[in-house]
């Protein structure tokens, strides 16, 4: 930045080392202080004002009007310059001429002079500074402005500009070509509804139709113009259209997945349960009765016994992968049935001391709530089979507000969750995370070290089925 104190004096001696000799008025302003200073000699040598009362070194004084006129014309270079003239042609009169009891005085007004055009000339330096930063600064800020209008009119995003009253006074090209008419003028809670508020959210999303017919989904920012510009709101309605799409598309494939998912394993279990099963559960029935058959001799073969044995003991784990994949009692009895069953298990293969609290459950949720109740449910009671060292577990299905709620708690030791639910890093947890998300549900998740955990889901029922005619 430039300078606008005064210059430095190394600059100073610099600059009256280099007069301005190329312009044609300083050598008028240098002739006149010759005409002053023949004057001047010759009023202190002839004694002309004598006769007028005067003595001979007034004449000085006159030379205050070239040294003043090139300090403002010519700055601190021409003042110097003038001044050091002017010290030059008085001087063979301050020594030759001038009697000892009016040189010390003819040399105070001498000093005098150099001192005034110096000060001139600083001033006039100064001031020249300052213009010259002004007029930097103005360009610098013409550049920007011009930077600034050429981005605000060509950016793809549609821009407003509006006062604090909402009234807006400036739009770009993108913005006039969104809005079926000039926006200029109109109120921003005309155009944008979300805008008529003070500030408006950063997560907030609006939908608009354009112009053209199209339906848009916009996400307006606000950036503060500023106090300087009378506290101006401009915002920038970013594009989120294409976006949306794509996180539609995601989630809808991700929909897809989990359904295919769940019908595969109603397909696996179907098969396990109505074909191998059956089979295995007839071969333990025939080994059992082979075993059972009294003879004279010898006594049942125990290779046989231990045949019908081995044979429960497949039938019973093909019974628990079938309800694992998708069990027939969420099926045919339901959501509440299911739980139970889940509850059962985990008494019997972890030995945990469990309870299933049901209330308000007066219909059937639909078969999407269900199976994703169910599967969370699944989740959360593996993960305390699993991890949580727990006595206890408490299982409750309520319905309420619409809304299916279901809680699954322990009293094992618990861990430390994240404080953003989109940094649960375990795959059972972020399942269920996907599992609300596709039912436009809630998820919580409280543990504390050594203060068990709770997992908390919240799925809308939506709305009741209309009841038969007849």
């Amino acid at each position: 930045m430039t300078p606008t104190g005064p210059a430095p004096w190394g600059v100073a001696l610099r600059d009256a080392v280099h007069p301005p000799v190329g312009s044609r008025r300083f050598w008028v302003v240098q002739l006149l202080a010759i005409g002053i200073g023949t004057l001047h000699a010759a009023g202190s040598s002839l004694g002309l004002l004598r006769p007028v009362g005067l003595p001979g070194s007034t004449t000085l004084v006159l030379f205050l009007l070239p040294v003043v006129y090139a300090a403002l014309n010519f700055g601190l270079t021409g003042s110097i310059a003038t001044a050091a003239w002017v010290t030059v042609l008085s001087l063979p009169v301050l020594l030759l001429v001038d009697a000892p009891s009016v040189r010390w005085l003819d040399a105070s007004q001498l000093a005098g002079l150099d001192v005034v055009g110096l000060v001139v000339g600083l001033g006039t330096e100064r001031e020249r500074t300052a213009r010259r930063a002004a007029e930097q600064a103005g360009e610098a800020h013409r550049a920007a402005e011009a930077r600034y209008r050429a981005l605000f009119g060509s950016n793809v995003a549609p821009i407003l500009v509006a006062d604090r009253g909402g009234r807006v006074l400036e739009a770009n090209r993108a913005a006039s070509q969104l809005f079926d008419r000039d926006p200029v003028g109109r109120r921003l809670e005309e155009l944008i509804p979300a805008a008529g508020r003070d500030r408006v959210s950063p997560s907030e999303v609006v939908t608009l139709r354009g112009a053209d017919g199209r339906i848009r989904r916009l996400r307006p920012i606000e950036i503060p113009v500023g106090a300087a510009s009378g506290g101006l709101r401009q915002l920038v309605l970013q594009d989120v259209t294409d976006e949306e799409r794509a996180r539609g598309r995601v989630a809808a494939y991700a929909a897809g997945v989990v359904r295919a998912q769940e019908e595969e394993r109603r397909r696996i279990a179907v098969e396990l349960h109505d074909d191998l099963l059956q089979a295995v559960i007839e071969l333990s029935r025939r080994l059992e009765a082979a075993a059972a058959v009294p003879a004279l001799s010898p006594p049942p073969v125990p290779s046989l016994v231990e045949a019908a044995q081995l044979a429960t003991q497949i039938t019973h784990g093909l019974r628990r992968v079938a309800r694992g994949l998708r069990p027939p009692l969420l099926d045919d009895l339901g959501l509440e049935p299911a739980v139970r069953a889940l509850v059962a298990d985990a008494e019997s293969t972890a030995g945990l001391a469990g309870r299933l609290e049901v209330v308000g459950l007066d219909r059937r949720p639909p078969s999407a709530v269900e199976v994703a109740a169910f599967r969370i449910a699944q989740e959360a009671v593996r993960n305390v089979e699993r991890h949580a060292r727990a006595s206890r577990l408490v299982l409750r299905l309520a319905g309420r507000a619409g809304c299916l709620h279901l809680v699954v708690a322990d009293d094992g030791i618990g861990f430390p969750v994240p404080p953003s639910a989109g940094e649960l890093g375990g795959l059972g947890l972020v399942g269920m995370q996907e599992r609300v998300r596709a039912q436009d549900g809630r998820l919580r998740v409280s543990s504390r070290p050594g203060r068990g955990t709770l997992v908390a889901v919240s799925l809308p029922l939506g709305p009741a089925p209309a009841p038969d005619g007849g």
